[in-house]
């Protein structure tokens, strides 16, 4: 009888697991397991929540008197398991490496099945692609960061900023940030408006924002920079960093002082004008990149082929390049566009990169077309 109730589990489980094919079919079942089964009034629960960041599972609990709290787990624990506590109520409750959800199981039958449903969310997660915040998300994310600026909104601010900020070279946390900005506060007079942003991405959940902004104080208008490091979270795009100084970012890095010749090397920068507000751009946001190959020909030699795609004009630009130099810590070079005619400008723009590992350069220094561009990673490429 007992192989009998056990084989019926099974193909129920297969049954409702074919009717679901996204998360948030499986974070809805959850909930529902939670909520039906789980004895909350015990608690003072009145019921749960789930969500879901890559394979982060949030589970609120809102309680009868109105507030709430969370706990998050890694769905890709090595460990799922439910135990079973011989008490008058003959509880099971869920961990996933150790960790214990804030809900039991009176039935072993239901957080059996609650543990499959976890499984089954975690494999759809690996499964799909990572939840890649999109260029429009993150410029209008920047554009309300600037706005809550303006308009000296701490609230909207403090929301904007993870709880640790790597701010202007300094490891601070969020309250110590919001203390400078408040003070940044009482000397603006003026609104600051972005010139142009630029968009690059990190990796799946980071984005590179940089910016040229135009600053009015006391009828004075200064051009500043300013690059921002914004996150995608559970629970929304965050912060992790901001800053405008080379030298504070230059001043905690790892000296090197150049690239090791035993290999060659392709570095490159891509990233997204976001030209929402510019009639001359046919697309919201526009495609650029810049990257060079170096060449170690031998202890002393070394060559540069640099290119960028302009996806305004949708051209890519060869260059030639000339005096090429590593030393100090820097990578340096001269370079002329190249026409579609083959001819060379007699104007080269000079390039300078501070090196920071055979991984990554630092664009320090140029004096031509490039120059908002000053500040960003350039990251090698296979």
């Amino acid at each position: 009888m007992k192989l009998f109730i056990l084989t019926i589990f099974g193909l129920v489980g297969s049954f409702v697991f074919s009717q679901m094919e996204t998360k948030e079919d499986v974070l809805a079942y959850l909930e529902s397991l939670a909520n039906a089964n789980s004895p909350t009034e015990a608690k003072n629960v009145k019921a749960c929540t789930f969500s879901i960041n890559g394979c982060i599972l949030r589970q609120t609990t809102h309680l009868k008197d109105g507030t709430s709290w969370d706990r998050d787990f890694n769905l890709e624990a090595s460990d799922y398991e439910f135990k079973y506590y011989s008490t008058p109520e003959k509880l099971h409750d869920i961990r996933l490496d150790g960790k214990q959800f804030v809900l039991a199981f009176k039935s072993k039958t239901t957080a059996a099945d609650f543990i499959e449903h976890l499984k089954l969310l975690n494999a759809l997660c690996k499964d799909s692609e990572h939840e890649i915040p999109t260029l429009e998300k993150i410029g209008d994310f920047v554009i309300n960061w600037n706005k809550a600026r303006n308009l000296k909104n701490v609230s909207a601010l403090k929301s904007m900023y993870a709880e640790n900020i790597d701010y202007f070279g300094f490891k601070w946390t969020k309250r110590v940030v919001l203390i400078d900005i408040q003070t940044i506060f009482l000397k603006q007079t003026g609104d600051n408006t972005i010139k142009e942003l630029y968009i690059s991405y990190l990796n799946d959940s980071t984005a590179l924002c940089k910016m040229d902004l135009i600053a009015q104080n006391a009828g004075i208008k200064d051009t500043m920079q300013r690059i921002l490091v914004v996150q995608s979270t559970i629970e929304g795009l965050k912060i992790i960093r901001e800053t405008d100084a080379l030298s504070k970012r230059f001043s905690e890095t790892e000296n090197h002082e150049a690239l090791s010749r035993k290999e060659d090397y392709y570095f490159e920068y891509a990233y997204w004008l976001d030209a929402r507000n510019n009639d001359s751009y046919v697309y919201p946001f526009v495609s650029y990149n810049i990257a060079f190959d170096v060449f170690m020909y031998d202890s002393m030699e070394i060559g540069i082929e640099l290119s960028s795609y302009l996806g305004g004009m949708r051209e890519t630009i060869e260059y030639d390049t000339k005096d090429v130099q590593m030393k100090g810590g820097y990578l340096s070079f001269y370079a002329s566009p190249i026409s579609p005619e083959g001819s060379i400008s007699q104007e080269y723009e000079f390039f300078r990169f501070k090196i920071l590992s055979n991984e990554a350069l630092i664009f320090a220094e140029h004096n031509g077309n490039f120059k908002d561009l000053l500040g960003v990673t350039f990251r090698r490429m296979e």
